[in-house]
């Protein structure tokens, strides 16, 4: 037989902690997900189409963890690389350049967080994310408080204007691949106010009496 190997080898467990997370938070959100209700009972013998219902199964929420599990691990993956190449960069920039972008990290961190929450909410509100617990405050913000924890805060960028870019299009893949989370029709964006003064109201034609007790009082 041949002698067992006894080295000892070193596993770096600190991704496994995501999946983890990434499991209790799912199971928050399905619990508050609205669930599908079964056909209404008929009379008489069943049809084919009741026969045909299925409830969701315990496999299609593991099927939810694992794929967001998966997901959590690419981006992990692709964030090492990207700090990687930002350390060596960082080795061969000069003095003037590091002050710079010292101060500007500094004030995007000020103003950023703030900005990214906003357009965050908005979004997934615009998305249906809170119609099964409309109208109890203290469930909404649970819900949203749980919903932004899946959005990648650093794939999102703010431009010149302050406007928050890649907040849509992780929302719209959050909610194509997991939509028992949101509501089956999202809300249309709301139109913004205009500051435009309103035209003035068309006067109506005055009468022959109207026009004859203007001249008297004056106001023809």
């Amino acid at each position: 037989m041949a002698d067992h190997d006894d080295t000892d080898i070193e596993v770096d467990d600190t991704v496994e902690d995501e999946p983890n997370a990434v499991d209790a938070e799912v199971d928050d959100l399905v619990e508050d997900a609205p669930k599908p209700k079964p056909p209404a009972k008929r009379d008489g013998p069943a049809s084919a189409e009741d026969d045909e219902y299925v409830p969701p199964s315990r496999e299609e929420w593991e099927r939810v963890r694992r794929t967001l599990a998966k997901r959590k691990e690419e981006k992990l993956a692709v964030q090492r690389d990207l700090n990687s190449l930002r350390d060596k960069y960082r080795e061969q920039e000069t003095e003037t350049e590091k002050a710079v972008r010292e101060a500007e990290e500094r004030a995007e961190a000020r103003y950023k967080p703030i900005a990214v929450k906003k357009a965050v909410r908005a979004s997934l509100i615009q998305a249906g994310a809170i119609a099964s617990v409309e109208g109890d405050k203290e469930k909404t913000e649970a819900r949203l408080t749980r919903l932004m924890k899946f959005v990648d805060i650093g794939e999102l960028s703010i431009d010149d204007d302050g406007e928050v870019l890649g907040v849509e299009e992780q929302i719209d893949a959050l909610r194509a691949d997991y939509p028992e989370l949101f509501d089956t029709a999202p809300k249309k964006r709301a139109v913004r106010p205009s500051i435009a003064p309103k035209p003035p109201a068309d006067e109506k034609p005055k009468s022959a009496a109207e026009r004859h007790a203007a001249k008297v009082l004056g106001n023809a």
